[in-house]
């Protein structure tokens, strides 16, 4: 009975040290993914009309008063970047000039939360130097309410297409996968900044790890919460309404 104890207690203690193994730079991301659909990878032609058909759920989040508002990062400092082809990592920190202007909270109860709305999949685009980059948000998935911090995973697909002045469909010049988990947290007693901590591990089509950077930054706060009731040309007042009845919240009704 003492051997079986102490083979189990064994098997305990390896399957611990196996799975922090499994940490890069202190962050949890997949080991692998699932390879990109057919109609989006690279060489094929991309047929704009099926980001036309997405159905994005009408998913709303709660988010702590301190994150509620419109956010301006400038800059970054990496602090954690792995090279998955060499084995190669580093951990010199560097900032970098950033720009990203975001809003956190458009909707408010009747009790005065103040929700987001996550709706995935939806598709957002970007023109680069000679590239259109396009991002399909596949998956964005909060952990659970906290007045302390706010983290959430998202999955991302980007495609990178070159710009025709045909008007054809382009040929799909790469496509990729990110994976990021974020996290954003109370700077001080102040109420106009806060930490933003973020790990983005990038998987080729075939879904094996590229590339993982973690970077942090300084948020400043540019306004105070004012409720958004068009966002991607839907109702936010219609479907953050529709969400607390289907999920049977009648006494938070604005």
């Amino acid at each position: 009975m003492r051997i079986l104890l102490l083979l189990a207690w064994l098997f305990v203690a390896w399957a611990a040290r196996a799975e922090a193994t499994t940490l890069e730079g202190g962050v949890r991301h997949m080991e692998l993914m699932p390879s990109v659909q057919e109609s989006f990878r690279k060489g094929k032609r991309l047929d704009a009309a099926i980001f036309e058909n997405l159905k994005s759920a009408n998913g709303w989040v709660q988010v702590p008063s301190w994150m509620a508002g419109t956010w301006l990062i400038r800059e970054e400092t990496a602090v954690y970047r792995k090279d998955f082809s060499t084995g190669r990592s580093t951990k010199s920190p560097h900032r970098f000039k950033a720009h990203h202007k975001f809003i956190y909270g458009m909707q408010k109860d009747r009790k005065g939360g103040i929700w987001h709305y996550i709706g995935v999949p939806y598709k957002s685009e970007t023109r680069l130097a000679s590239v259109n980059e396009i991002h399909l948000v596949k998956e964005k998935r909060f952990d659970p309410y906290s007045e302390a911090k706010v983290s959430f995973r998202s999955v991302v697909n980007v495609i990178r297409v070159k710009r025709t002045k045909d008007g054809k469909d382009p040929t799909i010049k790469d496509s990729y996968v990110q994976e990021s988990i974020t996290s954003y947290e109370p700077l001080s007693a102040s109420t106009d900044k806060i930490k933003l901590q973020a790990s983005t591990k990038s998987f080729d089509q075939d879904g094996n790890p590229l590339i993982q950077a973690d970077n942090e930054a300084t948020v400043k706060k540019l306004a105070e919460f004012t409720p958004v009731d068009t966002y991607r040309q839907r109702d936010m007042r219609y479907l953050f309404r529709q969400f607390l009845t289907e999920s049977g919240r009648y006494e938070l009704l604005p």
